[in-house]
Formats: C-alpha cells, sequence, structure tokens
C-alpha cells in the first residue's frame, strides 16, 4: 500500500513475483511495475501458497484461506515502513518470511536390534490435527480450522536394523493434535504380536518436530535351575 497523507492506496493487491530463490536476490512483480513517490509511505506484506486473502483497514492481509494437504508450505512476510525517496536512491524492499505451519517428521526407533529375528512395523499411522476449512487472522497470530487425518506411509524396520525413518514430513496447521498408530511385532515374518498407540501433542507454528516411535521385544529369555534333582536312595536289595 502507498499512502501519500490522504488513506492507503492498494499498489499491489494478489500480484505475484518472480525471482531466484535465496537472501539478497530480486523478486519483480509479474503483472505490472509499480514506483517509488518521493516522501509518500509504503508497506508491503507477501504470502506464498495461500488461498484467498482478506484484506484489513490499512489494505494489507488480514486473514489468509488455507486448504492443507500436508505436503505445501505456507509462509507469510510483512516489511517495515517506507518512505519513497528521490529516483535513484531506493533501495529493495526486504522482506523476513515467517513460517506458519508445523512441520513433522516420524521416526522408529529399534531399541532391540540385537534381536537380528525380531522385525517391526508401524501401520495405519496418522495424525489428527487442524486441516480443512482453515483460515489464518494475521494480526492475532491464529488458526482456526477443522480437525482431520494425515496420513502416513506404513515404517518397517527389519530384525537387527538400528532405526528406520518415515519416507515423507508432513507440513501441518498449529494445534492440537493426536499421533496413532499400531505395531506388529514379527519373529521371523510373522505376526506374533500386534498393539495400538496414540499420543497427543500441540503443534506451534514455526517449528519442527521430529517424533520417535520405540519399537522392542520384552527382555531376552532366561532360564534358570531353581532346585537340582535329587535322587531317591533305596535300602540295599539282596538277591540271592
Amino acid at each position: 500500500t502507498i499512502n501519500g497523507g490522504n488513506g492507503a492506496v492498494a499498489i499491489f493487491a494478489n500480484d505475484t513475483v518472480t525471482g531466484t530463490v535465496g537472501a539478497g536476490s530480486t523478486w519483480n512483480c509479474t503483472s505490472k511495475t509499480q514506483y517509488w513517490i518521493n516522501g509518500a509511505k509504503y508497506n508491503f506484506a507477501a504470502l506464498a501458497n495461500a488461498g484467498t486473502v482478506t484484506l484489513g483497514a490499512d489494505l494489507l492481509p488480514a486473514t489468509v484461506a488455507f486448504e492443507s494437504n500436508g505436503s505445501t508450505d505456507l509462509i507469510y512476510a510483512k516489511s517495515d515502513e517506507y518512505t519513497g525517496k528521490p529516483a535513484g536512491q531506493n533501495e529493495k524492499v526486504e522482506f523476513t518470511f515467517e513460517h506458519l505451519l508445523s512441520k513433522v517428521n516420524i521416526k522408529v526407533i529399534n531399541n532391540s536390534s540385537a534381536a537380528t529375528n525380531y522385525s517391526f512395523l508401524v501401520k495405519n499411522l496418522k495424525i489428527n490435527a487442524p486441516k480443512t476449512g482453515g483460515s489464518y487472522d494475521i494480526a492475532n497470530k491464529k488458526w482456526t480450522a477443522t480437525a482431520g487425518d494425515y496420513g502416513f506411509a506404513n515404517i518397517s524396520v527389519a530384525g537387527g536394523a538400528a532405526e528406520a525413518e518415515c519416507d515423507a514430513e508432513q507440513l501441518l496447521i498449529p494445534g492440537a493434535a493426536t499421533i496413532s498408530f499400531d505395531v506388529d511385532i514379527m519373529v521371523d515374518g510373522v505376526v506374533v504380536s500386534t498393539a495400538p498407540y496414540t499420543f497427543s501433542t500441540t503443534l506451534a507454528a514455526a517449528n519442527a518436530y521430529n517424533f520417535n516411535i520405540n519399537v522392542s521385544v520384552g527382555d531376552p529369555i532366561q532360564f534358570t535351575v531353581e532346585e537340582n534333582p535329587e535322587w531317591t536312595n533305596n535300602a540295599p536289595v539282596d538277591i540271592n
């Protein structure tokens, strides 16, 4: 927006920019070119991968709609206020983006790797967290969304292996989350035990989480002799 003293004017609104990813790169608007006015006040904001954006009274983004698919990131930046300078003296608008989502990765750690013929399968792995109908209130940094399930692929750990990692991370709308899964324990490939597990937590925006699912068999089977068998000694028998 630009404000020359008679109210704000949106000079960019839902316009896209292109450039080279990386710090210090130059980005240009693809649909129009706008120019600095000496002495005018400017404010800028940008979103990447946003849905419908609602503008506030200052004509900057106030809320953004976002439907989470687990793989698309959502980032936001708002610049400091700039004052237009004479031609040749204006600098590039600087943006420092922040993540509005949470990143989750899951790993399975085998704490019984010495038991080489015991293997594990983590299946039905999912996270129930905010997902659909997402709306982010930029001023209050608050998400509103309806919970849904984010699915993960099964994670198998071979006998003797130390760990295995999920094949893909998930980008989730922050909020209360419940991780649920089943664990199969197999002996020589045959399932001998299946047990369900759940874990509840709260995900915060711009935070990356690495959840480790620890799997193991019980203690090694050992044997002990409580008592040695005794011979029953009979009286001598005379055979004539």
